[in-house]
C-alpha cells in the first residue's frame, strides 16, 4: 500500500512539474514577442506653442495637436524593426541622446523631438520629414521667435 502511494505522489509531481515548466516557457515567448509599453519622459511633457494657433500638448502618455493631426496615444518602445509589412498598429518610440524618436501608428517618416534652447528660452524642437519647427513653452515667446 505504501509502495502505490508512493507511485502515485511521484508521477503527480512529475505530471505537475512537466505542466509548469510548458506553462513558463510558453509566457516567456509570449513575453519575448510583445512590445513594452513606455511613457514620455518629464523633459518633453507640456503644453508648447509654435505660434497664436498651432500647439501641441505632450503628456505622459499622449502627443496632440493640429501639427500632428490628432492625438495619439499608447506608446510603446520599438522602431523600424518592429514594424510588420510596412504600417505599425502601435506608436512606435525610441530614444537617442537626447532626442525622442515617434513613429506614429499613421506610418510615413522619424518625428523627433528634442528640448534645446533657442533664443534664451526654453524650445521643443519638432522635426517631421524634411521640415522641421520649434516651439515654445508661452504664446508670447512663440509669436516673437515662429518660424511661420
Amino acid at each position: 500500500m505504501y509502495f502505490v502511494s508512493l507511485i502515485f505522489l511521484l508521477l503527480f509531481s512529475v505530471r505537475l512539474s512537466f505542466s509548469n515548466g510548458k506553462t513558463s516557457l510558453e509566457s516567456q515567448t509570449v513575453q519575448a514577442s510583445s512590445l513594452k509599453r513606455t511613457y514620455i519622459p518629464n523633459r518633453f511633457r507640456e503644453t508648447w506653442y509654435a505660434n497664436k494657433h498651432d500647439k501641441m500638448k505632450i503628456t505622459a502618455n499622449s502627443v496632440g495637436g493640429n501639427v500632428v493631426g490628432k492625438t495619439y496615444t499608447n506608446f510603446y518602445h520599438g522602431g523600424y524593426k518592429d514594424v510588420t509589412e510596412g504600417v505599425s498598429k502601435h506608436n512606435l518610440v525610441r530614444y537617442k541622446g537626447k532626442s525622442m524618436i515617434i513613429l506614429f501608428a499613421k506610418g510615413g517618416s522619424d518625428t523627433t523631438f528634442r528640448v534645446v534652447s533657442r533664443h534664451h528660452h526654453k524650445a521643443l524642437y519638432f522635426q517631421q520629414g524634411g521640415g522641421y519647427i520649434y516651439f515654445y513653452r508661452s504664446r508670447a515667446t512663440a509669436k516673437r521667435y515662429g518660424n511661420y
